[in-house]
C-alpha cells in the first residue's frame, strides 16, 4: 500500500512539473506575440556557446528627419557571450547619420566590428522607456516592437546573410525594392537642423495616365510649428527626393527641380523652405517608360520613409478607353482604379487590365 501511494504521488508530481513546464512554455510563446518570429533564430542572433556577438544600435531622432528615419541622438552596442544578452553598452560620441532610405546600406564607422546594425526611432523608446519589463507586460513590449518594426521605426541589418534575407522578406529591414513596374518613395531629409519635423504634414497625389504614359505628382507639405521665437525660428529647409522607376522622366517641375545620379531609380531633388504656418505645393509631371504597362498588368510600389508617421497618399489611375481593370488593391470605377489611405508602411499595389470587347 505504502509503496502504491509512492508511485502515485512521483507521478502525480511529474505530471504537475510537465504541465508547470507547459504552461510555462505556453505562457512565454502568448507573452512573445509577434516576436515568437525571432525564436528559431536565437543562436544565429546571440552565437552559440564560447562565442561572442555584438550589434551596433543607432537611437535615431525622426523629428530631425533623415533619409533612414532621424538624426542620430547616440548609439550604444548590445553584446552577447556564450549566448546570452550580456548588456548594453551606451556611447554618447556624435555619428554622422545615414544618407540613404535603404538602411541596408547604412555603414556607419565607429572603430568597431559587428555582427549587425539596429535603428530605432525616438517614438519606440519614448514608449518602452516608462513601461514594466515584467512577465505580464511582455505581450505589450512585444506588440510595441513589432509595430515598430512593420512601421520602420525600428530597423535591423544582420550581416549574417541568410537570416537578413529573411528579415527583408518581412519588411523589417527597410531595404528598398528594386522596382518591378511603376515605383514612388518620397524622400525627405531635414537639412535645418531642428526638430520641425513633428510639425510637417505631408500629403502625395499621384495621378498617371496610361493612355500617354504620363503621370502628374503633386506634393503638399505644411508647417504647423508655433510661430516664430527668439532662439528658434522653426523654419523648415529640407531637401526633397523623389524616387521613381529607372526611365521615367521629368517633363517639368513647379520648382527647381535636378536629376540625381542612379543606377537603380530614376531620382529627382528639390530643395523646399517652410516658415511656419506655410503650405506648399510641389507639381511634377513625368513621362513614363511604357514597360509598367506591359503583360497587361500594372503594379505599384509605395515606399515609407522610415521616421516619417501618418503621409497621406491618393493614387488615381487612368486606364485607356475600352481597358477594364481589375483589382483587389484598388477600387475600380469605368476605366480608373484609386487607392487612398495612410502609407503606414510599404504598400503593393497591382491591377490587369483586359480589352473589353
Amino acid at each position: 500500500m505504502v509503496k502504491f501511494f509512492s508511485k502515485t504521488r512521483l507521478k502525480t508530481g511529474i505530471l504537475i512539473i510537465v504541465f508547470s513546464a507547459l504552461f510555462c512554455i505556453l505562457f512565454v510563446l502568448s507573452a512573445l506575440g509577434g516576436l515568437r518570429y525571432f525564436i528559431p533564430y536565437y543562436f544565429e542572433i546571440a552565437g552559440p556557446p564560447f562565442s561572442e556577438k555584438s550589434y551596433l544600435v543607432l537611437f535615431q531622432n525622426e523629428k530631425q528627419l533623415t533619409p533612414s528615419g532621424g538624426a542620430i541622438t547616440r548609439y550604444g552596442i548590445i553584446r552577447f557571450s556564450n549566448g546570452f544578452f550580456a548588456g548594453l553598452e551606451k556611447k554618447d560620441t556624435p555619428i554622422i547619420a545615414c544618407t540613404d532610405p535603404d538602411f541596408t546600406k547604412c555603414l556607419p564607422e565607429t572603430g568597431e566590428i559587428y555582427d549587425g546594425i539596429f535603428a530605432v526611432n525616438s517614438r519606440i523608446y519614448e514608449k518602452l522607456k516608462d513601461t514594466s519589463f515584467s512577465p505580464l507586460a511582455w505581450r505589450n513590449i512585444s506588440d510595441i516592437i513589432v509595430r515598430g518594426l512593420n512601421e520602420k521605426d525600428i530597423q535591423l541589418n544582420f550581416f549574417s546573410g541568410n537570416l537578413q534575407k529573411k528579415i527583408s522578406a518581412k519588411g523589417w529591414s527597410s531595404k528598398m525594392s528594386v522596382p518591378r513596374k511603376d515605383f514612388l518613395a518620397i524622400v525627405d531629409s531635414n537639412i535645418s537642423g531642428n526638430n520641425v519635423n513633428q510639425y510637417i504634414k505631408r500629403d502625395i497625389d499621384y495621378r498617371v495616365d496610361l493612355s500617354d504614359f504620363k503621370a502628374k505628382l503633386t506634393v503638399t507639405l505644411e508647417n504647423f510649428a508655433p510661430s516664430l521665437t527668439e532662439h528658434d525660428d522653426n523654419t523648415y529647409k529640407s531637401e526633397l527626393k523623389i524616387y521613381l522607376a529607372p526611365g521615367t522622366e521629368l517633363q517639368k517641375a513647379a520648382v527647381l527641380t535636378l536629376p540625381v545620379e542612379s543606377l537603380e531609380y530614376a531620382i529627382y531633388s528639390t530643395n523646399i523652405t517652410l516658415k511656419p504656418g506655410d503650405r506648399k505645393v510641389v507639381d511634377y509631371t513625368f513621362i513614363m517608360s511604357e514597360e509598367i504597362l506591359k503583360e497587361n498588368s500594372y503594379h505599384l510600389d509605395i515606399i515609407k520613409q522610415p521616421g516619417t508617421n501618418q503621409d497621406y497618399y491618393s493614387v488615381i489611375v487612368e486606364n485607356p478607353q475600352k481597358w477594364t481593370p481589375a483589382s483587389s488593391d484598388f477600387e475600380i470605377t469605368d476605366n480608373t482604379a484609386v487607392w487612398r489611405g495612410f502609407l503606414n508602411k510599404d504598400a503593393s499595389l497591382n491591377f490587369s487590365i483586359t480589352k473589353n470587347p
